[in-house]
């Protein structure tokens, strides 16, 4: 039901959860110091730290990384306090970081999933690094790094009212333990991230914590909390270790004492253009004239939505009229357009909510192989767009794609999801490339729906983090692909 960690060194790889406690609304998962490294997940689901009550994190160092189709870092149903230590959690749908914390806390929302190699670097105004996490270099994960949507990262130089930036990639030095930095860390190069929206982080409203982030109050007709036998073997909240000091500035678990000056006091700055935002979510994002490189932080967890690698102010042939900049797919769309993998509908349009048809799923990898030209014709007679016709013949020749008949393509027809990892996956075995991936499709209550000539392919694509279902347990293998999610599918493929 309660779960306290107060030093040591913990390694946890689980196919589901990484640590659960499981009392609705009441259970509460604290952790004081020590370091904490979980890899959850790698069955078909699981969150890396889920408490069904509330989750605290007083200090030591916690890097929790999740299933990237649908699961969280850090998940909590009733609020999740940072208030020390230095956290970093990785997953998919992220439950925010409250902001009743007492420690700085970066929510960030990613437009389009970031590579499993990928690095989250955060300095301050002076171009100093506060924040470092190389994914690539986290020898504990190692082959089990995964892609990501969703990152809160938490350290003790994140402040309110201060302003910070945000990079991916680059060079990074230092000392490191798990691909998080420690000390003397510098940072060269790498792209520098925007975001599009803003949002203070939902928590438990009106809720308070003692010292131990223990709730005071507790939600209606939950079951009282006991204070039986805790680890020490006594009564009330567990004992520390001799010799452990709990939190950094902190002693037997109290939450490590707020900065020097910062008193903590309610009076926050102003948020950007727009208003102060709604409780939660992605709600009062700003419009695309405020794309911004500078990360204020408006509270003590802040939620900075649609973080990207556009460019603020910059006007580009990628700028869509029906692609707003706060869009999921706005990256993905830029990428494919700056790449001539996909070109507009007409009229300053791309269409996003469009099916994308066979044949330009072919024509893109097409395009991807060089545009090659292939002298033998083939047997389809329904080819009858020169655009395509030089695609489908080349894909058909080199065993890529297969017609309904002999004679029939169909390249008018809207993709199913399901024939898109088929193309995807011949495309990738043409090319000479692994594709052992192959992913537990279990969960997935439609996963019998999947044609037999489809089975090992989308198990691959979504082994690949290709495609992912479309709620948590639906994988829609028959459904039609939008232009959007082709989109972002092939961003993920040649990314």
């Amino acid at each position: 039901m309660h779960l306290s960690i107060d030093g040591g060194n913990i390694n946890i790889e689980s196919q589901d959860d990484g640590i659960n406690t499981n009392e609705d609304g009441v259970s509460v998962t604290q952790i004081n110091d020590g370091n904490l490294h979980i890899v959850a997940g790698l069955g078909s689901e699981g969150d890396g730290i889920d408490s069904n009550g509330y989750l605290v994190i007083n200090g030591g160092t916690v890097i929790a990384l999740a299933k990237p189709a649908s699961d969280s870092g850090m998940d909590s149903d009733c609020g999740t306090l940072v208030n020390g230590g230095t956290v970093v959690a990785l997953g998919s749908a992220m439950d925010d970081a409250s902001d009743e914390s007492n420690q700085g806390v970066m929510n960030l929302k990613f437009s389009a999933s970031q590579k499993a190699d990928s690095s989250i670097v955060v300095k301050d105004s002076d171009g100093k690094v506060v924040f470092a996490y190389d994914l690539s270099k986290d020898k504990a994960t190692g082959d089990k790094a995964r892609s990501y949507a969703g990152a809160i990262v938490s350290a003790k130089g994140i402040e309110v009212g201060k302003t910070y930036h945000v990079y991916t990639g680059g060079e990074i030095s230092g000392t490191n333990v798990n691909g998080l930095y420690t000390a003397d860390i510098n940072h060269e190069g790498g792209t520098q991230l925007s975001y599009n929206g803003n949002s203070y982080a939902g928590g438990p409203g009106g809720m308070e914590f003692d010292k131990d982030g223990r709730p005071l109050q507790k939600p209606d007709d939950a079951p009282e909390i006991p204070n039986g036998p805790q680890a020490d073997g006594k009564d009330g909240p567990p004992a520390l270790p001799e010799g452990e000091q709990g939190a950094p500035n902190g002693a037997n678990g109290e939450p490590p004492a707020l900065p020097e000056g910062d008193l903590g006091d309610t009076s926050q700055p102003t948020p950007p253009a727009g208003g102060k935002p709604g409780q939660g979510g992605n709600g009062g994002n700003l419009d695309s004239s405020t794309v911004s490189y500078d990360f204020l932080m408006i509270d003590t967890a802040t939620t900075f939505a649609n973080v990207s690698t556009a460019v603020p102010g910059e006007t580009t042939e990628t700028a869509y009229k029906d692609v707003a900049a706060d869009a999921w797919y706005y990256e993905a769309v830029q990428y494919v357009t700056a790449e001539k993998l996909m070109n507009g509908s007409g009229d300053g349009l791309f269409a996003p909510n469009d099916d994308i048809t066979r044949g330009m799923i072919v024509t893109i990898l097409w395009r991807m192989a060089g545009s090659p030209t292939v002298e033998n014709d083939c047997a389809f007679t329904d080819l009858s767009q020169d655009w395509y016709r030089d695609a489908v013949k080349w894909a058909a020749a080199c065993g890529i794609v297969k017609g309904y008949s002999d004679t029939q393509f169909a390249p008018d027809k809207s993709i199913t999801r399901e024939e898109m990892a088929a193309i995807l996956y011949r495309y990738t075995e043409f090319k000479g490339e692994d594709t052992s991936a192959d992913a537990d499709l279990s969960q997935y209550k439609d996963a019998t729906k999947i044609s037999d000539y489809a089975q090992t392919c989308m198990k691959w694509a979504v082994g690949k983090g290709l495609i992912n279902g479309e709620t948590a347990d639906t994988l829609a293998p028959q459904g039609t692909a939008t232009r959007a999610q082709a989109a972002q599918i092939l961003m993920r493929y040649c990314q």
